[in-house]
């Protein structure tokens, strides 16, 4: 089966995922087929999607050029492993070859895990200063103020905004988790 063939049975079998998901796992399909080069991605097998996790492990993170957070290795095994459990589901293959580099990245991601880093504050001070645009302070102001994700700034509506205790603040923000904020 030809891989074009093979990711489109993917894309349908992801379609009960949400849209964001799909074309990441999609990516992460398109990633691997780029490292196998002329290997049909039906083909893959328990040994190749280990060195594919190999492969992942040396690879250069685009934000801090440290190699990639146990986190984000297990994002990339794990998306793969689902396409594959799809591709399993639909009769496409016979088993799914990421089942043991999954629970190996698990394990990593259970031994060693990243410090978060937050932006120091005089950091954030100087790029409020770095602009005289009032839309974009309060917009500085409410992504740092309120510890937001870019993608919950986005979303937020008048209506969100309520006064709390004499002050302007959200008094439920729905994050990409699908939690609540106070």
């Amino acid at each position: 089966m030809k891989n074009e063939t093979y990711k489109n049975f993917i894309k349908v079998g992801l379609r009960c995922f949400a849209d964001g998901t799909q074309a990441s796992y999609m990516r992460e399909l398109e990633f691997l087929e780029a490292y196998l080069a002329d290997t049909l991605l039906v083909a893959v097998d328990s040994r190749v999607a280990l060195l594919y996790l190999g492969h992942v492990q040396e690879q250069i993170s685009c934000h801090d050029g440290r190699t990639l957070a146990p986190k984000t290795m297990k994002k990339k095994i794990e998306a793969l492993l689902s396409c594959y459990e799809v591709a399993l589901d639909m009769d496409v293959i016979s088993s799914n070859p990421f089942v043991k580099a999954s629970k190996r990245v698990r394990m990593m991601t259970m031994e060693a895990k990243r410090p978060a880093r937050a932006v120091e504050f005089a950091k954030v001070r100087h790029l409020n200063r770095t602009t005289d645009n009032p839309r974009d302070r309060a917009i500085f102001a409410v992504l740092f103020g309120g510890g937001l994700r870019v993608s919950e700034l986005v979303r937020i509506k008048v209506k969100d905004l309520k006064e709390i205790d004499g002050t302007l603040g959200f008094e439920v923000i729905t994050s990409k988790t699908r939690q609540t904020r106070p």
